[in-house]
C-alpha cells in the first residue's frame, strides 16, 4: 500500500498530522518508516514517497513487483544476512538470497522475526530468473541501518539510467520515480507460503477497516482475535469463548494503560464517541462494554451458546455506522489541527 501524502496516511492510520510529525523522528530512528525527508519538516512540506517496514506495497498485486525501496529486520539482518554476505563473494549469488528477502517484504511487509527457510517462492524457471536478475538493481553494499529494520535502495546506476530515460516533464514530476515503478510478470511467478505455523488469518474486511470510527484499541484487539483462532492458518474454527475474550481484552488493556497517550487522544475519542451515541454503541472503557461493543457492531456474533461468539467472517462499515451530519469535516479538521476543538467552533468562536 502507497500513501499518496500526508493527509491520505494519517486518514488511514487515524491519527492527527501533528502526531505522525512528533513521532516522525522516533518511527525513523526506528525504520518503522522510510523515506527521503531528513525531517518532519521536510515530509510535510514537500511531496516525499514514503514506504512501512510492516505494509508490503504490491500486497495486492500477486504478480507484480515494485522498484522501491524493501526492508528486513534488523534482527535478521545481523544474525544471517550478514554472515552468508561474507561467506558469498559473488554478488549475483547474494543477489539472487535477497530476491526471497524483497519479494517476501513486497507481499508480506516485514515480519517480527525472521528464521532461515521460512519464505520461498514457486515459480516456473524462466519467471524465477526474471524475478531474481531484476534484484541486481540494488546495491547491497551500503543498507540504510536503523535500530529495528534495514532497509536496500537501487543503485545510482539504476537511478541514472532511469532519469536519463525520461522526458524534462517525468524527471521533474518524478524525482523518486522508482518508488512507484512496477514490473509486471507472467503467472509462472507466484509467491507463496510452504510453512503456515508463522502465519495468520486476517479477513479482507479488515484492511478496509475504517480505523477513524473506532475506538483506538479495537484494531488491535480484532488482530489478538485473528492470532488467537487462526494461528498456523486454521480456518476451520472462528469460534471464541467469554471468557478466552475477557482475557485477551483485558491483557491489552493493561499494556495500553502502561502508556501514557496523551490528550491528543481524548480529543480523538471524543469524535468516536459521538459516533458510537449516534449509532447506539456503547463506547468501551472495560471488558464488559468492549464485548457488548464488539457485538454491537457485529464483529462478533451470538450462537446458541450464551458465553460463546463466533468472529464476522464478513463485515461492512455500511451495515454498523452511520455517519453524523458533518463528521467526517470534523475529523479532518482533527487531523489537521491535533484537536477537537476546532470541528466544534469557528476560529472567530474560539478567540472571542
Amino acid at each position: 500500500m502507497n500513501f499518496n501524502n500526508l493527509q491520505e496516511m494519517c486518514l488511514h492510520l487515524g491519527i492527527s498530522k501533528d502526531v505522525l510529525i512528533q513521532t516522525f523522528s522516533l518511527l525513523k530512528e526506528q525504520g518503522l518508516i522510510f523515506t527521503p525527508a531528513l525531517n518532519a519538516s521536510e515530509f510535510v512540506s514537500n511531496d516525499y514517497p514514503v514506504r512501512l517496514a510492516v505494509i508490503g506495497p504490491t500486497a495486492d498485486d500477486k504478480h507484480e513487483l515494485s522498484t522501491g525501496p524493501f526492508a528486513i529486520s534488523r534482527h535478521f539482518y545481523e544474525t544471517y544476512f550478514l554472515g552468508v554476505q561474507a561467506k558469498l563473494k559473488d554478488a549475483e549469488v547474494l543477489s539472487v538470497l535477497s530476491t526471497f528477502m524483497r519479494v517476501e517484504y513486497e507481499k508480506f511487509g516485514v515480519r517480527s522475526s525472521r528464521s532461515k527457510g521460512n519464505f520461498s517462492i514457486v515459480a516456473e524457471d524462466d519467471s524465477f530468473y526474471s524475478v531474481a536478475q531484476m534484484s541486481g538493481i540494488y546495491d547491497l553494499s551500503q543498507p540504510y541501518v536503523y535500530t529495528d529494520y534495514v532497509w536496500f535502495d537501487v543503485t545510482e546506476e539504476f537511478r541514472e539510467n532511469g532519469q536519463a530515460e525520461m522526458s524534462e516533464e517525468e524527471t521533474i514530476a518524478g524525482e523518486y520515480w522508482w518508488w512507484n515503478t512496477k514490473i509486471a510478470f507472467d503467472e509462472g511467478f507466484d509467491p507463496s507460503v510452504p510453512k503456515p505455523e508463522d502465519y495468520i488469518l486476517i479477513p479482507d474486511w479488515f484492511y478496509e477497516l475504517p480505523k477513524r470510527y473506532l475506538p483506538e484499541i479495537t484494531q488491535h484487539l480484532l488482530l489478538r482475535l485473528f492470532s488467537h483462532l487462526t494461528l498456523g492458518l486454521r480456518s476451520d474454527n472462528l469460534i471464541i469463548s467469554r471468557r478466552e475474550l475477557a482475557e485477551i481484552i483485558e491483557l491489552l488493556l493493561e499494556e495500553y494503560a502502561e502508556h501514557d497517550h496523551g490528550t491528543e487522544n481524548i480529543d480523538r475519542e471524543l469524535l468516536v464517541k459521538e459516533l458510537c451515541d449516534y449509532n447506539g454503541h456503547v463506547y468501551p472503557v472495560d471488558i464488559d462494554t468492549y464485548i457488548s461493543y464488539l457485538q454491537s457492531t457485529s464483529f462478533i456474533l451470538p450462537t446458541e451458546n450464551e458465553s460463546v461468539y463466533k468472529v464476522a467472517e464478513d463485515w461492512t462499515a455500511s451495515s454498523v455506522f452511520s455517519i453524523p451530519p458533518k463528521w467526517e469535516e470534523k475529523y479532518i479538521k482533527f487531523v489537521e489541527t491535533g484537536s477537537v476543538l476546532f470541528g466544534y467552533l469557528s476560529i472567530d468562536e474560539i478567540v472571542a
